[in-house]
Parts: structure tokens; sequence; C-alpha cells
């Protein structure tokens, strides 16, 4: 009875020699010393099992990541077949900045450690940009001196990302009441994400000129300067009028970009007091 052995070994379809032979030594009948060496071999043909692979396996089933947390994912890299050399396999993020970050830039694999998995884990990147639901992708490549699984083909990972983002305009409060006699407050405008264009703040004025007045009507925030907050100030008006300390308000008009996202927001306006002066 002839028995393949299931070995881990690469081999294709392959053949083993079973060869035969009279043992002189434990054989008393000496007739049989002539045909020593003149018994017939046997083929045997042996089709094998195992075939060069690298197995993505991602931790249930997919790869999923919130940029507010949790922020990580994991997924394991194992050969499917043993190696006659090392097998590195590199792991490439394409988009580290808006996407996704690997903390294994390589794994080597060896004729003894081909079968345990290593394991690699993804972090999203937490970026200002307004996203939505978005996806990044983690490729692959194998080098080896072995020519079963030097340049493989290796599955992609698709990390599947939640953005923690969303288009907006901070108005702050104003820092004090303005004056009759010419005293001043100011507020600050920002982005509360990156645009992918200017926005342009426009109209921005008192609905009540007699009581305060700005100084600038207008603002513009870039993709370089969305996050540095921008100021207005507000400068009280003089009448002769005992009218009391008087609350007006400052319009911060619609916003205007080719950024839809930011297209068409109207920040909140700032209220104001004017301190009379009269009596």
């Amino acid at each position: 009875t002839v028995t393949a052995v299931d070995d881990s070994n690469i081999e294709g379809a392959h053949s083993v020699l079973i060869n035969h032979d009279i043992d002189t030594v434990l054989t008393l009948d000496t007739a049989y010393d002539a045909v020593s060496g003149t018994l017939a071999d046997v083929t045997a043909n042996v089709t094998d099992n195992d075939s060069a692979g690298i197995t993505i396996t991602e931790t249930l089933g997919s790869t999923d990541l919130d940029e507010t947390g949790p922020t990580q994912d994991s997924y394991t890299v194992k050969l499917t077949g043993q190696p006659t050399g090392n097998v590195v396999v590199t792991v490439t993020s394409i988009d580290t900045v808006k996407g996704v970050t690997v903390d294994m830039a390589s794994l080597t694999f060896t004729d003894t450690t081909w079968n345990i998995s290593q394991t690699v884990t993804v972090t999203a990147v937490d970026d200002p940009n307004v996203e939505g639901a978005h996806s990044s992708i983690i490729s692959h490549s194998a080098s080896s001196s072995d020519t079963n699984f030097n340049g493989i083909g290796i599955s992609d990972v698709t990390a599947n990302i939640t953005d923690n983002d969303t288009a907006g305009i901070i108005v702050s409060t104003i820092s004090g009441d303005t004056t009759e006699a010419g005293g001043t407050a100011t507020f600050t405008v920002v982005l509360n994400t990156q645009p992918t264009a200017d926005v342009t703040i426009t109209g921005i004025a008192s609905f009540n000129g007699l009581e305060g007045i700005v100084d600038k009507s207008n603002l513009i925030f870039t993709t370089g300067n969305w996050n540095i907050p921008q100021t207005v100030t507000v400068t009280g008006q003089d009448d002769q009028i005992v009218d009391g300390n008087v609350a007006y308000s400052i319009q911060v008009n619609t916003a205007v970009s080719s950024d839809l996202d930011y297209d068409g927001i109207i920040p909140d306006n700032v209220v104001v007091i004017n301190l009379d002066d009269d009596s």
C-alpha cells in the first residue's frame, strides 16, 4: 500500500520513485542473489494540494473606522503554502493624509513562520475635511526568491471611514459693549472645517448704523487660513438723544463659495449693546 505524504510544500504534480532489491544478508536462499539489483521500480504519481497564495482576513469581515472613534481596526496576513525563501509583503496606504495609516510597512514570512498570521493595525486620519462617509485603499505586494511567491497578486483592503467633520461658520459673541463715546468691541469669525475653495462672507454691517458701525464689510477664508479667527471691530456711535442703552445687531451675511458644503451657509448675527452717554 502506497500513501501520499500530505506536506506543506508547493510542488505541483510530481512523482516519487519506489525501488526494490533483495537483501542478500537476510535472504538465506542464495539463489536470489542473482536477481539482486534487477527488480523493477514503481513510480508513484502524486497530485499536490498546496498552492502559493497570500490570505488577507479582515476582522469581522470588513475594516470599519470612525474619525472620532473607534479610530482603529485590523486584519491579518499569512501564506497559504510553505515558501523556499523569505517572503516580504509590503503594506501601503494609498492616502495617509485624508485616509488611513498602517502600523506595519512590511511583513516577513519564513519557511517556518509562513502559516502564522501577522496583524496589521489600521488607523483613520482625523482630518479637517468635510468628506462624509468615504473609503481608503491599502495595497500589498510580495517579493521573494521563491518564484511561486515573488510578485504574486494580493487582495487590497478597503477601509470604510465615518467622517466627523461638517461645514460651519463659527461667530463668537461680542467681547463687550460699545459706547456713544466711541468705545469699541470685537467679535471673531472662523470656519469649522477646511474648505476646498475660498469662502467669502460679504455684507457684514450694522442693522443700526446710528448706534454702531463695523470696520470691515467682508471676510475671505482660504484653504490655508480657514482655522484662523478673523476679527471684526464694532465702534459705538454718538447721538444727542437720551435713549438709554440700545441693543442692536451686526449682520454676518450668507457665505459664497464654489465649495458647495459652504456656499449658502447663513452665519449667526451678533448682538451688541451701545451704552448711552446722554442725560
